[in-house]
């Protein structure tokens, strides 16, 4: 997978997301201007208790590109 094909699969996840998922998203991974930060960090900006709420969005955000992907065959 090309660079390009890594950017609009990206794109469509942001696209796609909630709004929780893509701002943890942005955050967990610099994107849109952002730092990358820890779970810890994330949580704590977002007010929650548990450094693993965030890591469970980041993990639903990229189970959801995955069924695609492999419905489209990319996969």
């Amino acid at each position: 997978m090309g660079r390009l094909e890594i950017i609009e699969y990206i794109n469509w996840l942001l696209t796609h997301s909630t709004e929780e998922e893509r701002t943890v998203l942005e955050m967990k991974f610099g994107l849109n201007g952002k730092r990358p930060m820890t779970f810890k960090e994330i949580a704590k900006t977002l007010g929650k208790n548990s450094y693993q709420v965030p890591e469970r969005t980041v993990k639903r955000a990229v189970k959801r590109l995955r069924k695609v992907r492999r419905r489209n065959g990319d996969l």
